[in-house]
Formats: C-alpha cells, structure tokens, sequence
C-alpha cells in the first residue's frame, strides 16, 4: 500500500509543476538552454549518461532468458539477449508479462510436483479403497500412487522442490538424449539427439516418479547471476527515485527522459520480484532418463512430432502433434461376451477410475461406455487385448502392426505407453463406440499438449503451466494494472516542457493510448473473471480452433491496436531523448544537498 501511495504523490507532484508547453520561450519569458556545458551543477551529458546508465542496467540485469538451444552459436545466444534487451528498452511491460506467466507456470509445477511427491510417497491405496472405483460414474481422479504400481520403479528424491526448481523445470532446465545406439530408436524422433522437457514435461514425469532429483545449490551453481550487476542496479535505481523526488520537493523541472526511466525502473524492480527465484544464463541444462515408450508418447504428443497445418492466409501456421491424426481404441467388454461370469466379476483391484473432457468416466477399459446419469455402465472383465490406433480417413480398426510402418515406430511406442501408464489416458475425448464378436470398443481421441519442445520459448506460450482460470486472470488484470500505472506517469507529465506542439501532442497521445489500453485488458480480463465464455473463446483462439471468421476479427482489432501501442512505447522512448536538445533553465538546477552526495 506504502508503494501505491508513493506512486500516486509522485502523479500528483509531477502533474502539479510548473512548466510550459510549447511554444519556447513563451509568454512568461521561460529561458530556455540547447546544450548546457559541465560546470558544477547539472549539465546536459550527465543528465543523459546518468539517464542512460539507469536504463541500462535496469533492462540487462533484469531480463532472466531460458535456456537457449543446445549446440546454439554464441552470437546467436547474443543476439536473443539483445532482442530482449531492446524489447525491454522500447516495452518493458512485454518483459512484465513474460516475467508473470512463467512466475505463474513455476508456482503452479511447485504445487503439482508436491502433490505428486506426496501422493506416491504415502502408503499404497487398499484394495478396499481400491474397490470403491465401482461401476457407478463417480468423479474421482487418477491417483499417482495407484498409477506409479504399474510404471517403472519410482526414483526416491532427497530434495525438496522449491520456486528455483519451479523455475527451473519452466525454462528448459531438464532435456533428455536420444539414444542413437539403439537400432529400434534411429530416425523415429526426426533425427534429433536432444529433446526439451517443458513444464508440462516435467509435471507428467514427477506423476510417474521420474523426474531427476536436484538439489537447489546445483541449480544456483548453473546460474550465472551477476551479484555486482544487481547491486549497481539497485543504487542506481535508487538514486535516481531520491532525485526525481528531491527535485519535486524543490519545485523544479523533471525532464521527459527522467519521467521515462522511472517508469523503466518500476518495471524492472517488478521484474526482479517475479524473476527473484529464477536462474540466469543457465548454458548446460540437467540430463533425466527415463523409459523410451513414455517419450514416445510426449513425442508424438508434442508438435514437433507433426507437420504444418495448411490454413487461410491470415492465420498463423500450425504444427499439428502425430497423434492429431489418430483415434485411440480402449477395449471394453459387456458380460453377454465371450467371458466367463467368473471373469466378469472380477474385482477391479488396480483399476484407475478416469474422467475425460467430455464428462464420460472410462475404467481402465474394463468398464462399458456410458454417459454421466444417462446410463449406469457395466462391470466387465479385465481383459485387454493389443491397443490399436485408426487414422480419421479410416471407419475400420486395425491393428497396430497393420497401420503402423517401421517410419512409425515412434508411434507404436506411445501405443505401448498408454497400457503400461493407464493415467495418460485421463483427459481424452470420446468420440465413439463400435462393436464386433470380442465385444464393444471405445474410441477416443488422444490429448496432445507440449511436453517436450528442441528449446523451450522465452515468450510465453502453450509450454508453460496455466494455474486456476480465476486466478490467471486476476494476475492478467493485475499485469495491465501495472501498464495502467506506466501509462499514468507518462501522462502525469502532462504540463512538462516540450521543444514544439508537434512532441506535445504526440506525446499526450501516445501516453492516451498506453494507458488506455491497459484499461481496456483489464476490463476484458474481469469480464472473463465472471463471464467463462470469453476465457473459453480466448484459450480456443491461442490453440487455433476458433472458426476462421472468428480468427479474422481477432487477429485484425490485435495486430492494429498492438501496431499504435508499439508506436506510442517506440515514442515515448525516443521523444524522451530527444526533448533533451531543448529544456527550461531551471532544468539543470539541483538542489544543494544532492551536489554533496557520490554518485554516478
């Protein structure tokens, strides 16, 4: 509250000076300076290097990028921190909200890996625990514990997670290799030698107990955080504020260019918050194994493992996951089949209870189809037969052998997954049910996400983990309100000097429509807090499943108002520096007591 507060005087103050629009030299006689050599006081080149050196800082040792590409050139690796560098430069709310999704997505794995953790370290389920996952469509969810049974053996861990894994996990820490010495795993993964664990990644390994155990000293040792960088920063920062404050106090002038890096500098003391836990210029990430068939399915899960998607010309190219193209065939039998009542009845002791997307519960396969109070399903025996896979085009089953070449093999693995990890199953859509003599089979079409990229994106996107949709988009209208503020202070300097009406209005209208935008996401992210379908149309419209006409309008109103902000965040930037060729006297006086204090 104490900062808001200050905020706000500092609105109030700034807005309250003295000062002339243009045109120079007006009415009341201001007298104003082009170029005010070194002396004493304040001079132009201190004015701007002071200036300069803040905003420097504040942009490079702020900015927390993932971890780049392995085998990546150096001057790529460069060149990335420059385009942040001068995103940061010209947009500092771009890197705010890059900083707040991935904080979200490293808070919401901590919680998921904890709940994983203590899920498969408590005791074993009962098997009267296990029999309440009866034949009635009941609402319980996948237990790790129960899954781990049938996995691989569970890695113990040690080491507690914390945010600094949580960030780590999000920004490309872990990454597998391929094996090439294996005959059976030769060209199915596209010819890569590494893949990328995403968040996603990582939260579905820590489920099955796969996860790699590290401690949170051999992550900071990774971490090449520049301690005398950061410290600079801060007493920079820091003087800056007092002097921008002790100016007011005295009633002088605070120049466009001071207005504008205390704005950066707010956003970088909100990026140092958010990025606190996380690494910085990690180069080599954390190798984990684990079995080939659960890769597969993260494989052929992810885009990578697809081809583009053909699509209007006004809407972004697509990558499609393997498995987009593919139905999943989960067995199930009725007792008039060819089973014994004996086999029938059988207790389903390990079967794991799971609910797909469109609110059909699926038992392990060993339950009939039904939907949830339309029907009550039938409990059936626990047999299970080969998985099969269909390709769309096709109205016929066919085995996996049949349909899959030695090109697919990748594929056949995943298959393989999906017996031996029943729980991957869980968010599945049903989309069918067909019959033959062995009984009735449900089709259902497999979940794909990004479980594992070549090198996980600096920019926020599907890769990350999305917390609670209230919470998301409390923490969206929370991000806006803080452009909101960055727009108010430029506009605070309302009846600031400007060397000619031309930089007056255009910066008025520029700091308009900063702030202005902000307020209208805000707006539409409270409208989504209460309103579930705009979330819905927003999260459709990321995954490209909106109706064309649809992605039109959106892609239209986002890339014309995105167009003026990034103009009037460009001006602001550049109508800072370049008032500073003309300014009122009264601009390089200093109060005494600043004169006396060290600094830069």
């Amino acid at each position: 509250m104490s900062n808001i507060n200050a905020i706000a005087a500092f609105i109030v103050l700034l807005d309250a000076q003295p000062g002339q629009a243009a045109p120079v030299n007006g009415a009341n006689g201001t007298t104003t300076i082009a170029f005010k050599p070194q002396d004493d006081n304040r001079d132009t080149l201190s004015l701007i290097f002071s200036c300069l050196l803040t905003l420097g800082l504040c942009v490079y040792t702020a900015v927390h990028l993932n971890v780049p590409l392995r085998g990546q050139p150096h001057w790529k690796t460069r060149s990335t921190e420059l385009l942040w560098c001068l995103i940061g430069l010209f947009g500092p709310e771009l890197v705010v909200f890059a900083a707040l999704r991935q904080w979200s997505s490293a808070k919401e794995l901590c919680r998921r890996v904890d709940q994983s953790i203590i899920e498969r370290e408590s005791p074993i389920a009962s098997p009267d625990l296990s029999k309440k996952v009866d034949a009635t469509v009941s609402q319980v969810s996948p237990s790790p514990a129960t899954v781990s049974r049938q996995s691989s053996v569970t890695k113990s861990r040690r080491y507690p997670w914390t945010m600094v894994h949580g960030f780590y996990g999000s920004m490309g820490g872990f990454y597998v290799e391929i094996d090439e010495a294996d005959e059976g795993m030769k060209g199915i993964f596209g010819g890569r030698s590494t893949l990328t664990l995403t968040a996603k990644g990582v939260d579905l390994l820590a489920k099955y107990g796969q996860l790699s155990d590290i401690s949170k000293s051999e992550i900071k040792d990774k971490s090449k955080a520049d301690s005398l960088a950061k410290f600079l920063v801060c007493v920079q920062a820091g003087w800056m504020i007092v002097q921008v404050i002790a100016r007011l106090a005295e009633n002088l002038p605070v120049t466009l260019l001071e207005v504008n890096t205390i704005g950066h500098v707010l956003c970088a003391l909100t990026m140092y918050i958010l990025w606190w836990n996380k690494p910085r210029t990690v180069q080599e990430p954390t190798l984990v194994s684990f079995e080939k068939r659960l890769l597969s399915y993260m494989f052929t899960a992810s885009k990578l493992s697809g081809s583009q998607r053909h699509r209007p010309w006004f809407r972004l190219a697509r990558r499609q996951a393997a498995l987009v193209n593919f139905q999943y065939n989960l067995p199930t039998f009725s007792s008039t089949g060819p089973f014994s009542p004996e086999e029938a009845n059988k207790s389903p002791e390990d079967i794991t209870a799971m609910e797909t997307s469109s609110g059909t519960t699926l038992a392990g396969g060993l339950f009939n189809f039904a939907e949830r109070g339309v029907a009550e399903p039938e409990q059936v025996g626990s047999f299970s037969p080969q998985p099969t896979l269909r390709r769309k085009t096709e109205t016929r089953a066919v085995d996996i052998e049949k349909i899959m070449s030695a090109h697919d093999e990748v594929l056949k693995l995943a298959v393989e997954a999906l017996s031996a990890y029943p729980e991957l199953a869980a968010s599945f859509e049903v989309l069918e049910t067909t019959g033959d003599h062995f009984g009735d089979h449900l089709w259902i079409k497999p979940f794909v996400d990004e479980f594992v990229v070549d090198s996980v994106s600096n920019w926020p996107n599907m890769e990350l983990l999305r917390q609670r949709d209230r919470e998301s988009l409390v923490m969206g209208a929370a991000l806006w309100g803080a452009s909101l503020v960055y727009g108010a202070i430029h506009c605070a300097a309302w009846n600031s000097f400007f060397p000619s009406k031309a930089e007056q209005w255009m910066w008025h209208t520029s700091s308009i429509w900063v702030a202005f935008s902000a307020l209208v996401w805000i707006v539409i992210n409270l409208l989504a807090i209460f309103f579930k379908p705009i979330d819905r149309l927003w999260i459709r419209f990321n995954k490209r499943k909106t109706y064309w006409a649809v992605d039109l309008v959106i892609l239209t109103l986002c890339t014309l108002c995105g167009a003026a902000y990034i103009f009037s965040r460009t001006y602001l930037v550049i109508g800072a520096f370049v008032s500073i060729r003309l300014l009122p006297e009264a601009a390089y006086q200093s109060p005494a007591w600043l004169q006396v204090i060290p600094h830069l």
